[in-house]
């Protein structure tokens, strides 16, 4: 009989933890799409967002790209952080911040980089095949 209710005790306590973390939040509607600035030390730079990517264009010839692992959303005023954090092929784990603003179809400004405005050049399907 104790046996048993070491088994439930278990099972429960298991189940409890399972259920604690959060899901993994995918990047948001308004952000997926193609980024780019207008700033010339920039021009050949892009950033791309998926709904589970992030592709770094750091030149006209080559990207780098992460898969999501999750996306934090923070209320500002009248701007939203968002931290997307991804995964490296090396193994280890990166984040970038940036604030958006629905102003214009959309500008983000990285966290680092404030005086710099990243407008959508390309929007892509936000919906995935189930």
């Amino acid at each position: 009989m104790k046996l048993k209710w070491i088994i439930v005790g278990i099972v429960v306590l298991v189940a409890s933890i399972a259920f604690m973390h959060d899901r993994p939040t995918l990047v948001p509607d308004e952000l997926i799409g193609v980024w780019a600035t207008s700033n010339p030390k920039y021009a050949d730079r892009s950033l791309e967002l998926s709904r589970v990517t992030v592709v770094f264009g750091t030149s006209k010839e080559s990207v780098d790209v992460y898969f999501v692992s999750n996306v934090k959303k923070t209320v500002l005023d009248s701007n939203t952080l968002y931290t997307v954090y991804f995964h490296r092929l090396e193994g280890t784990d990166d984040e970038v911040s940036f604030y958006y603003s629905p102003e214009n179809g959309g500008v983000i400004q990285f966290k680092n980089q404030k005086h710099i405005k990243w407008i959508k050049v390309k929007s892509t399907s936000p919906k995935m095949s189930t």
